[in-house]
Parts: C-alpha cells; structure tokens; sequence
C-alpha cells in the first residue's frame, strides 16, 4: 500500500491577507514606538530645563548669600523684575534683557572706576518668561524663575508659541536693606 502525502502550499490569497495583516501590526507598532519616542524627548526636556533652572538659581543663591546688602526691591512686601546687590564691595543688578535672558550686570566696580571700561555682563539663563524678586521682610526674599521653551516651527513653517516648560520660585535669607 501506497500513502501519497500531499504537499500543499499557501494559496496567493493567504499570502495577501498575512502579509496585510502583518503590515497593519508592523504599522500600528511603529506608531507607538513614534509616539514612545515623542514622549521620552519631551521628557528628556522637561528634565534639561528643569536642570538649567536649579542651575540659575544655584547661581542667583551663591551671589545673595554672600551679599553684603540687597538695594532693590527695598520695602518689605514690595516686589520687581529687577534684583540689585552689593557683593564684594561692587554693585549688581540682575535683570531681563530684550532677548528675554536673566542677565548679570556690575553697575559700579574700583575696575569699572580706573579702567573707564564696563565689566561684560553675565547671562544666567536664556528663554525667560518671567523674574521676579519679592521681598517677604528685612532678611528674607522670594525668587521666581519661568523658563520657556524657544520658539520652533512645525511642519508647515508655522511658528509655534513657546510653552513655559520650568517654573520655580525660592525662598531665601539674604542681607537686609542699605
């Protein structure tokens, strides 16, 4: 007796349909590792900026507790953009700029006087939304730091308005008023 086995192969229909399918899951898992990936760098920036954000006022902290004095904002409960301070016997004034950077600046220094030359001013962080400087009383300051992102373009060249992605304020015991 004889037993003939019968080989068959996939007929082209059944090669169609698994390939579609196939190419609908490969698809639809790319999509997700697209969106994953996404996800992840908007983290990845979240962490930089918050970084970069402890950074400017570890910086603005170093200077203010080694001040001999702050000058402005003067009153207790009174609060501005602006931060001035005596280090070292020099005068400093922290500020925005018009290119929206935290920027340090010595107004008055024994160099500045002998030389007839101003001191480069020192940015302290880039893409700032917001600065401010609140006096809680005699001793004691509140600091606010808002970090935007940048301005970027999207697919079609649109401009897309910059989110703020660190916000942070501290609050600090520094030299009284002059």
């Amino acid at each position: 007796m004889v037993i003939r086995i019968q080989k068959r192969g996939f007929s082209l229909t059944e090669v169609l349909v698994a390939t579609i399918v196939m190419t609908m899951i490969m698809g639809g898992v790319l999509g997700f590792v697209q969106y994953g990936g996404e996800i992840w760098q908007k983290g990845q920036n979240k962490i930089n900026a918050q970084n970069y954000s402890d950074m400017a006022f570890q910086l603005l902290k170093d200077d203010l507790l080694q001040a001999e004095s702050i000058s402005k904002p003067t009153n207790i409960g009174s609060s501005s953009t602006m931060l001035e301070y005596k280090l070292g016997g020099n005068d400093y004034e922290i500020k925005i700029d018009s290119s929206n950077s935290l920027i340090k600046t010595e107004k008055t220094t024994a160099t500045v006087r002998a030389t007839g030359s101003a001191a480069k001013p020192i940015r302290i962080a880039r893409n700032v939304k917001n600065f401010y400087v609140y006096r809680v009383s005699t001793w004691t300051f509140e600091i606010g730091l808002q970090i935007q992102s940048s301005e970027n373009e999207d697919e079609e060249g649109n401009i897309i308005e910059p989110e703020i992605i660190s916000s942070e304020s501290v609050v600090l015991l520094a030299p009284g008023v002059e």
